[in-house]
């Protein structure tokens, strides 16, 4: 389906400036979409790079973490040596002072 318009010389030039104002318009709106698209890398570059520093930094605070929980649980394991010799010199002091107490009786 064709249309045929007619229009003026006046009418043409106005139309011919038109379509040169739209075209720079189109222009600048590429140039927009160009300056729109290189912020969005430089803003998703940088999202990125502070996202790797911050896994960084917990993949650090959890390796610190996992030696913090290794240390605790070899000085439960050192404690709970230490607990029972304890333990047992009390058992074994105990009996000396039975012993002890028991001659003591028999002395008086």
């Amino acid at each position: 389906m064709e249309i045929e318009l007619r229009v003026s010389q006046e009418e043409f030039k106005q139309i011919k400036q038109n379509k040169k104002e739209i075209e720079k318009r189109f222009y600048r709106l590429d140039e927009l979409e160009n300056t729109l698209k290189a912020l969005k890398l430089r803003y998703l570059s940088k999202h990125r790079d502070r996202l790797k520093k911050k896994l960084d930094e917990m993949e650090h605070n959890y390796e610190d973490l996992l030696n913090f929980e290794k240390r605790a649980m070899d000085d439960k394991e050192f404690l709970l040596k230490i607990r029972h010799q304890l333990s047992k010199e009390n058992y074994e002091l105990r009996q000396q002072l039975e012993v002890n107490s028991y001659e003591n009786r028999d002395k008086t």
